[in-house]
């Protein structure tokens, strides 16, 4: 995870579970973009991509209602994965 456009250092999720493909981030509101990195161990280009399902719980600003924002996504083996930005209201 990457907090902003000038970050170079990866943070760690806030919950990790890779054994069973499960990480979760919690992102606060701000005026920037975050920048969240999927990556899966594996060696490049010997293993197929893998389908994975990114999903974001976002509040409105009262905090009365939620909604499910979700992207689906290929993740390939090795060090590059796929690299995903949060506006605050969708993955692009």
């Amino acid at each position: 995870m990457l907090r902003s456009a000038k970050d170079r250092e990866d943070e760690p999720a806030d919950l990790n579970a890779a054994s069973m493909g499960l990480s979760a981030v919690r992102i606060e509101r701000g005026t920037g973009t975050a920048r969240i990195r999927l990556r899966r161990a594996g060696v490049a280009g010997l293993e197929p991509p893998v389908r994975a399902t990114v999903m974001a719980l976002v509040l409105t600003d009262d905090r009365a209602s939620a909604k499910l924002v979700t992207k689906e996504v290929d993740v390939s083996a090795g060090d590059q994965g796929v690299e995903l930005q949060w506006n605050g209201e969708s993955l692009l």
